[in-house]
């Protein structure tokens, strides 16, 4: 069954990141430098993504939260787990 995930202002961007296989391509895409796809399986993430809620980071890191959140948002539906 796939599940659609609501991405917020308030989730953590580990969370986010781990919530859609695809979630690490929006943050690329919008510049954020600190998730990064090491290797096909896995992906890599600075300790900040523990903690930083994607508002906070957008404040840190100067991403449009709005833009980001309409494209995390837009994925489709997933039936595979994020790496």
């Amino acid at each position: 069954m796939s599940k659609k995930i609501r991405f917020t202002p308030d989730m953590k961007i580990i969370a986010a990141v781990f919530a859609h296989p695809d979630a690490h391509t929006v943050f690329r895409r919008h510049g954020l430098k600190c998730v990064d796809p090491k290797y096909a399986d896995s992906i890599e993430l600075c300790v900040a993504s523990e903690v930083e809620t994607m508002r906070e980071g957008a404040g840190l890191h100067g991403f449009d939260l709005v833009a980001v959140l309409a494209d995390l948002n837009a994925l489709p539906p997933s039936e595979a787990p994020a790496p």
